[in-house]
């Protein structure tokens, strides 16, 4: 048994395949530039520290040397957590990307392909489900998360 789609159900399953075709493609975007962004991030660690000039006491010198490490090994831990952040965030978005993009190729078959339209309205969204999978996931783990540190946060101010 197959079912085919009117015109008019397929101009409405077009128009939804193709905002999110381009939904899509900006995440994707969007997942790219914050997967670099990530990546930029860690150049400052890899540079050197400048030497001083050879003229500033070695007093000097050397504490402004250890001043240089704590000040490296702070930033540094800083920059690592928020490399992670970012390429955390770059793999959520094309994630959310692919399966968007996915359900999107699927609705468009439904449209241009004839005999399939009921597998691939399922293909469609069960790509779809997935991109809703993700993210009630993601926010019941953010919700958790800032329950948390609220509780963490209160216990310090109140009792600690």
């Amino acid at each position: 048994m197959s079912y085919e789609f009117d015109d008019a159900q397929n101009k409405v399953i077009d128009g939804l395949a193709s905002k999110m075709g381009t939904v899509g493609f900006f995440l994707s975007l969007a997942g790219l530039a914050v997967l670099f962004a990530g990546l930029a991030g860690l150049l400052p660690t890899l540079a050197p520290i400048p030497e001083l000039p050879g003229q500033v006491p070695p007093e000097v010198g050397e504490a402004m040397s250890k001043w240089a490490d704590q000040v490296k090994a702070q930033d540094q831990t800083r920059v690592y957590y928020g490399a992670l952040a970012g390429l955390i965030q770059a793999m959520i978005l094309l994630a959310a990307a692919m399966y968007t993009r996915r359900s999107a190729k699927n609705f468009q078959k439904v449209v241009q392909t004839a005999g399939n339209d009921i597998s691939h309205l399922m293909q469609a969204l069960t790509a779809l489900r997935n991109v809703f999978s993700l993210a009630s996931t993601l926010l019941v783990l953010a919700v958790l998360l800032a329950l948390g540190a609220a509780g963490i946060s209160l216990y310090y101010r109140y009792m600690a």
